[in-house]
């Protein structure tokens, strides 16, 4: 029993020291993780595609507010659009527009809900950002 007390002691005290690496971490997986989503499914330029961009925007998006994240994935989805179609992604950014409006009227707190949802829907799991955003308030 004491040396189970002693691992979860230690435990905190490393995590306690370097929160803020770790959440920056966790923050550039959940990146890595929407841009692949992202990638998979939109995967229409070549050049946006490419591994090396996908990690590149992970590693800035780590280092980003998750506002910031939003917009960064945003912008990503519209670019993969617009290689698709100029149409399309004049309807995508509207919507991503009307989205921002909503979410800025309603004081969300968190704005990565809005891509967030997206990634959600292609990994067949629609219903977890706003039910995990509602759980522990942050919407």
């Amino acid at each position: 029993m004491t040396l189970f007390i002693k691992a979860r002691t230690t435990l905190h005290e490393y995590i306690s020291k370097n929160l803020v690496w770790i959440q920056k971490l966790f923050i550039g997986l959940g990146m890595l993780l929407s841009l692949w989503t992202i990638q998979n499914n939109l995967g229409y330029s070549t050049f946006l595609s490419s591994g090396w961009v996908i990690v590149f925007l992970a590693i800035v998006g780590a280092f980003l507010p998750m506002s910031a994240n939003a917009l960064v994935l945003e912008a990503y989805i519209i670019l993969q659009l617009l290689t698709l179609s100029a149409g399309i992604a004049g309807v995508a950014l509207l919507l991503f527009a009307l989205f921002s409006v909503l979410a800025k009227t309603y004081q969300a707190k968190y704005i990565i809900h809005i891509p967030g949802i997206t990634v959600c829907y292609e990994l067949h799991i629609p219903y977890a950002a706003p039910l995990l955003s509602g759980l522990f308030g942050s919407m």
